[in-house]
């Protein structure tokens, strides 16, 4: 593999995050609604061994709790995902109290593969399913 996940995930978020001109896809929501749930990803994925890393950026209808226990309304992330076991996990999260990533990061947390897995609560309809299929079918034709 040409680098570790969680320095593939490292390198990744650095290079992006901030630039907010660059183009998502919505997979949940209304960019414009700040008030309701949005999943965006975007959709250019990375191979990285058996698995496909993934830029993420959620924003909340409401506050929420991290893995870590600090409160929030959206975070960016950096997701992988293993075809193979149809499962996403996150690598790398940077949050914000504000919806769609406005103000400073209030905490940056990271996880190894398995430790904090991609399923938005409380979104109906199962949206990481969707994620997991894109990201798996963007591999399979560009392998």
């Amino acid at each position: 593999m040409l680098c570790s996940l969680v320095a593939c995930a490292f390198s990744f978020h650095v290079a992006s995050s901030g630039d907010q001109r660059e183009s998502w896809f919505t997979l949940v929501g209304d960019p414009s609604d700040s008030h309701a749930d949005l999943i965006e990803v975007r959709p250019e994925p990375m191979n990285a061994g058996r698995h496909v890393l993934l830029d993420l950026r959620v924003s909340r209808s409401h506050v929420r709790t991290s893995f870590g226990g600090h409160k929030f309304r959206s975070y960016t992330a950096k997701v992988a995902v293993n075809c193979a076991a149809r499962q996403a996990w996150y690598l790398a999260l940077t949050y914000h109290a504000l919806p769609l990533w406005q103000g400073p990061p209030v905490v940056h947390e990271s996880y190894e593969e398995g430790q904090a897995a991609v399923l938005f609560k409380d979104v109906p309809n199962q949206p990481y399913k969707r994620l997991i299929k894109a990201a798996c079918n963007t591999r399979a034709a560009a392998g």
